[in-house]
């Protein structure tokens, strides 16, 4: 049976602190996350224009995939003056642009397979904004050969991207970062993206969804500092056969945060065990009330998510 119990919410004031525990809860089921649509190639040759001059490929081609265009890795970004790293062992592309119009740096990761983007904005007066990007395509790996989507990949950097179709062509123009905004759903990012696990940063989008169609206001922002607490919570449940909110290792959730370092006003904590997917614990939690006012408390800020084996731990902050 999957089991979701308790729910934990502290909030700390200057004049008084409370905890309130929530009622038990069982839930059971389990929802499978959708499969992905099947990718189809364009039958024409795609052409892309940046700031109006063409882009030429010498061998590797563009390529329509899911109503995206995807491009060979280096064939446009390293012509608008980007400097690329490709980290085989990792699989993962980093991206640094400094010839904004605004003087803004730009720093951005991906990683092939997954949707998940790292982007980080230096502006000129060494102010830095760190954000998390979903994308609907990911970067992939082609034959032998990286691809990049094109449309991302643009914005981020501070270009506008259009597509004829009848002519099948792309073309960017460099508006710059400020004016640019991104196609997809992005959010306040502290830490290295690199160290979160597909799974739990789904968990982190999906309880965005969640919070935006219950109406709360503002999304939370994902901490990865959190999520490395949040995993060695839910590592701990499972290597020490317990299912609770109070660890015999850490204490409580709130005791676990300070111990490492976690600063708080409000905090909050969610426990599963026994679902396989994102899609389906995050389900399990929104349909569990005590849980699901955890997700949309507008006291927190910031969200730490861990999977260990079946385990999971949604930590919030305010």
């Amino acid at each position: 049976m999957n089991d979701i119990r308790f729910s934990f919410h502290k909030k700390l004031s200057i004049i008084l602190a409370s905890f309130i525990i929530l009622p038990v809860l069982w839930l059971g089921g389990a929802v499978m996350a959708p499969q992905p649509a099947a990718a189809a190639s364009s039958a024409g040759e795609i052409g892309v224009m940046v700031n109006d001059k063409a882009v030429v490929f010498l061998d590797a081609k563009p390529i329509r995939t899911e109503g995206r265009v995807l491009v060979p890795l280096r064939a446009v970004l390293e012509g608008i003056g980007a400097k690329i790293d490709w980290n085989s062992k990792q699989q993962l592309v980093t991206v640094d642009y400094a010839k904004d119009t605004d003087n803004v740096i730009v720093h951005v990761e991906m990683t092939v397979g997954s949707p998940f983007v790292g982007r980080t904005l230096t502006s000129s007066n060494g102010a830095v904004s760190s954000k998390v990007v979903q994308v609907d395509v990911p970067t992939r790996m082609i034959n032998n050969r990286v691809y990049i989507p094109l449309r991302a990949s643009g914005e981020f950097l501070g270009y506008s991207v259009s597509w004829t179709e009848n002519a099948l062509q792309a073309g960017l123009k460099q508006a710059g970062v400020a004016a640019t905004k991104v196609s997809f759903p992005e959010y306040a990012l502290r830490g290295d993206l690199k160290e979160m696990l597909k799974e739990e940063v789904e968990v982190f989008f999906l309880t965005n969804d969640v919070r935006a169609k219950m109406g709360t206001e503002g999304p939370l922002g994902l901490d990865v500092p959190l999520s490395k607490v949040a995993r060695l919570k839910s590592k701990d449940m499972s290597e020490n056969e317990y299912f609770d909110h109070t660890s015999p290792t850490y204490g409580s959730p709130f005791e676990m945060m300070k111990q490492f370092g976690i600063d708080y006003s409000a905090a909050g904590e969610n426990i599963a065990y026994g679902y396989r997917t994102a899609t389906s614990v995050t389900s399990g939690w929104e349909h569990s009330p005590g849980h699901l006012r955890n997700m949309l408390n507008s006291s927190f800020m910031y969200i730490g998510v861990g999977k260990y084996n079946s385990y999971w731990t949604q930590q919030f902050i305010g």
